[in-house]
């Protein structure tokens, strides 16, 4: 017969041994539920917030560049995340050793592990094959195209960014495809990417549709008897509000480009080709003009005064790329001599460029632009742009520049002054290269344009001309200033060392080795960044643009660097005289400076190489889930 002395027996030996006792066992449980819950509670905050929480959804949508500027909400999440696991695991843990005795403690255990496990093994399904491929409204930020190309190939242009960010009016884009057709189904894929990455700037504003033809025969006739577009294969791109709207059809054959092989036997379908994708420069191209209500900008180039001829010749002094390149940023290009029979200019000018001028102009062509500038007949106040070169001629068998007073004296009319001096680089060769970049201090919209996730774009030049800005001073001393400003845009690369000579006759070679350029006197080093472009506005409008330099967009020169960020820059300063959104760098497929890699297999059907890949997809989803079996067996065993 047991005593009560023997009956405590069990209790007290059980404390003697180590053993919990019935006050601490719940102590012990209470501390692991607190844990659990709480890191529960964490991980699925971290889970919730970046779709619930506004700020937090903008950024994690913004993409790479986003994360960049704003880290935070990404570390809030990651630390939410990762400190609701680690609370699981460590209730988990602290659980161990228990289990035996309490049955909660065991389930408690267990299943934390196995919710852990679980959580962790559903959270990347559901990111690699589910929200990386469905459209679910606010959870397409998992399916988004990030580009980590060095050029960015896949990402859309500065300028059709520009163009979106200040898009107003809503746009439609039909595509017309035959399914059964490659280049069809090419230009598919492609566009379909590209409306995706517009849809994400601005997404209330563009609607995209594919209609196939002949399934979608009714709507594609319905739509051709509204539009009125030819009965082909293509684009549609459909402008502006309900009643207000204009519409422009792209062929589908100006939406690609086949690059055959010449080595490639003849006869032999597919092989030695690729397709080269053209459709983000078509389709702003189209949004440009449809924009300004099919009108091109009337842009008239100068002549009659020693400027490079606007056709290719042999001599290689040429801008027809020029006039080629702003014909297709909706310019109509026509030519205006400036000689002593000039009285005005037409009327229908907007912008008047001046490239390469090496002869001062008449007096009459400079009263017939000043005019021109102060708004002639019609009233409407004209833009101008020059582009300055080297002019030089020789007096008393001396190289000198050429004086062009009345140029000069229109520009400083312009608050612009040119330096009788030519830009010299001691760590470049030839010497009288230079290189510009945008100035990173201003806030002209030229200058912002071509700068990318804080990285400006280099111009290459050659022979440039230093400018400087003039600030005309009150007429009273409490008047406001006057109203034209002009702010440097393009500044030379400081890293080149860099500086104006106006001595021309002096062997470049000779002067960068001299002591007195190494000592920074002579010529003396700048003090402040040397400006090669100056923006002129009259308060918030743009009214005229001068560049150092013209010889960074003839033909010659072109061929020679292999690059034409010079003439998109041109380009750009014409939008920007126009007042266009679009400014910056131009789409890569329509520069031609890179191309997208096309891959092909090539393998018989009846080859075993062929065969296995068919067992391919369902021999690693094997591995898969065999790795992640064994991997889940092992944390749980230990």
């Amino acid at each position: 017969m047991n005593s009560p002395e023997n009956t405590e027996m069990p209790a007290i030996s059980g404390v003697a041994n180590g053993l919990p006792g019935p006050d601490q066992a719940k102590q012990k449980f209470a501390a692991v539920i607190a844990l659990a819950t709480l890191g529960l509670a964490l991980f699925v905050a971290g889970m919730v917030l970046p779709f619930v929480h506004a700020p937090f959804r903008e950024v994690f949508a913004g993409g790479l560049v986003e994360w960049r500027k704003q880290p935070m909400p990404l570390v809030v999440t990651g630390l939410l995340l990762a400190m609701g696991i680690g609370l699981l695991l460590a209730g988990s843990l602290m659980a161990r050793g228990s289990e035996h005795q309490a049955p909660s403690l065991r389930r408690l255990m267990y299943g934390a592990n196995t919710l852990v496990a679980g959580m962790l093994l559903v959270g990347i399904l559901l990111f690699v094959n589910v929200f990386s491929n469905l459209r679910l409204g606010r959870f397409d930020i998992f399916n988004q195209t990030f580009d980590h190309t060095e050029s960015s190939l896949y990402t859309l242009s500065q300028s059709s960014t520009a163009f979106l960010n200040n898009l107003t009016d809503p746009v439609q884009v039909f595509l017309f495809v035959n399914p059964f057709s490659g280049s069809s189904q090419f230009v598919r894929a492609e566009l379909g990417t590209l409306a995706e990455n517009c849809k994400r700037i601005q997404p209330g504003l563009l609607r995209y549709r594919v209609l196939e033809v002949p399934s979608d025969l009714e709507e594609y006739d319905k739509l051709g008897a509204q539009y009125q577009f030819p009965k082909e294969l293509g684009m549609l791109v459909v402008y502006g509000p309900d009643g207000k709207q204009n519409h422009e059809f792209v062929k589908l054959t100006d939406l690609f480009r086949q690059n055959r092989d010449p080595a490639t036997t003849p006869g032999q379908p597919g092989a030695g080709s690729s397709l080269q994708f053209l459709g983000e420069a078509k389709l702003f191209e189209t949004l440009t003009f449809l924009s300004e209500n099919k009108t091109k900008g009337v842009l008239y180039l100068t002549s009659g005064n020693g400027e490079p001829d606007t056709v290719p010749g042999p001599a290689g002094d040429s801008v027809s790329e020029l006039t080629a390149e702003l014909a297709k940023a909706n310019f109509r290009v026509e030519k205006l001599v400036l000689d002593s029979s000039t009285q005005r200019v037409p009327a229908d000018a907007d912008i008047v460029l001046m490239v390469g001028t090496r002869v001062d102009p008449p007096a009459e062509g400079i009263a017939a632009l000043e005019r021109f500038l102060q708004g002639g007949e019609n009233g409407k106040k004209g833009k101008l742009l020059v582009m300055l070169d080297a002019a030089q001629e020789r007096q008393g068998g001396r190289k000198v520049f050429s004086p062009l007073p009345r140029l000069k004296g229109l520009l400083a009319r312009l608050q612009v002054e040119v330096d009788d001096a030519v830009l010299v680089s001691s760590r470049v060769k030839p010497h009288n290269d230079a290189v510009a970049i945008p100035n990173l201090r201003s806030t002209s919209a030229l200058a912002k344009a071509f700068v990318s996730q804080g990285q400006p774009l280099p111009f290459p030049m050659r022979e440039a001309r230093p400018l400087r800005a003039v600030q005309s001073p009150p007429a009273n001393p409490g008047a406001s200033p006057a109203g034209l400003q002009a702010e440097p845009f393009l500044v030379a690369y400081p890293q080149f060392d860099t500086r104006p000579v106006t001595d021309l006759a002096v062997s470049l070679d000779e002067l960068v080795k001299s002591d007195g350029w190494k000592d920074g006197k002579n010529p003396a080093k700048p003090a402040t960044p040397i400006v090669l472009g100056l923006a002129v506005q009259e308060g918030p409008l743009p009214r005229a643009v001068v560049v150092g330099n013209a010889k960074f967009v003839s033909n010659e020169y072109l061929k020679r660097m292999g690059d034409t960020t010079s003439l998109e820059l041109v380009a750009s300063c014409c939008g920007w005289l126009r007042e266009r959104p679009s400014l910056g760098s131009k789409p890569l497929e329509s520069s031609q400076r890179f191309e997208r890699k096309t891959y092909q297999l090539r393998a018989r059907r009846d080859t075993a190489e062929l065969s296995r890949l068919r067992w391919l997809p369902l021999g690693l989803a094997f591995v898969t889930i065999a790795g992640l079996g064994a991997g889940m067996w092992l944390v749980r065993r230990n």
